[in-house]
């Protein structure tokens, strides 16, 4: 198969974006169209059954919200929740998860989460947004400024999740509880093969917290070697209810227990990959290590 670019590619360069060539127009180009989509909906539910006095009848069940998306600039989105309503979402593939130790990633995709989410993705898994179950209200502020990609990320959850990594197992909790998720991602060419990132995020339950900070970095070396490199600190008190944690008495970490009961710990992660691209040859290698009290609970760390 024969192919034809411009500018030219090279196979001894990896990556095609690297070797792009640029276009100049010198007239400027200005976008008149601001667009704004405002979406609400109600509904109504009733259950009726039939008992031994006849047919009887719940009372009615209303649920109302809205979704709102604008653009004031090309290159900037603003997205916003009030009880958003997910039910048209197709629904996930069914997994097996009999005799499984750990937890099972499930993709995001409901469209409010779906902007932006590139830049949110790094080699650690820190920000999962499926962690934000049933939002009764969510602000996403997303795009580009002076060169920074950036994602703005705050909502107010009604059924909190947890995914808690351990030695040999992950557990994942469901729950009732409301808590309250912030973060910031921002990523940013600094030159030609330099690119650098962070992440801060918090999540802060009715009497607990987990707070996450991340440096990230990839660089090529020599057009034939890119190293990346991800360091997390966390920082996290758990809730103090032993109830949402039956059965993890038998389970320890450090000098922690595994249960809910008010404990306060901090913990850490790193990534390093290198990978060496030639024309007829690529190898690479990977290291990450966990501390066993590093947490993200708004991630997926398991």
């Amino acid at each position: 198969m024969e192919m034809y670019a411009w500018a030219p590619l090279s196979q001894n360069i990896p990556g095609m974006l690297s070797q792009s060539g640029t276009f100049i127009i010198n007239k400027p180009i200005h976008s008149r169209h601001k667009y704004i989509t405002f979406i609400p909906y109600l509904s109504a539910s009733q259950e009726g059954y039939r008992g031994t006095n006849g047919y009887s009848e719940d009372k009615v069940y209303y649920k109302s919200g809205v979704s709102l998306r604008y653009n004031p600039f090309s290159n900037l989105g603003i997205d916003a929740a009030i009880n958003p309503d997910f039910a048209e979402i197709e629904a996930d593939a069914p997994q097996l998860d009999v005799n499984t130790p750990f937890a099972i990633y499930y993709t995001e995709k409901r469209p409010f989460f779906q902007e932006g989410k590139s830049i949110l993705e790094t080699p650690l898994d820190l920000i999962y947004t499926r962690t934000i179950n049933n939002p009764i209200y969510a602000l996403k502020v997303s795009g580009n400024l002076m060169g920074n990609n950036f994602v703005l990320l705050s909502a107010k959850d009604n059924n909190t999740p947890w995914i808690i990594p351990f030695e040999d197992l992950t557990r994942v909790i469901y729950s009732d509880k409301t808590s309250y998720s912030n973060l910031i991602r921002g990523e940013r060419n600094i030159s030609e093969h330099l690119q650098m990132g962070i992440i801060v995020g918090n999540r802060k339950e009715e009497d607990g917290y987990n707070t996450i900070y991340s440096l990230d970095a990839r660089n090529k070396f020599f057009n034939h070697l890119i190293i990346a490199y991800q360091g997390v600190y966390s920082k996290t008190k758990e809730p103090s209810d032993s109830s949402l944690t039956p059965g993890f008495n038998s389970i320890a970490f450090d000098e922690y227990t595994g249960k809910f009961d008010g404990e306060l710990f901090e913990g850490y992660a790193h990534y390093l990959k290198s990978d060496i691209y030639f024309k007829y040859l690529s190898a690479g290698v990977t290291y990450h290590i966990l501390s066993p009290a590093f947490r993200s609970n708004l991630g997926f760390i398991s």
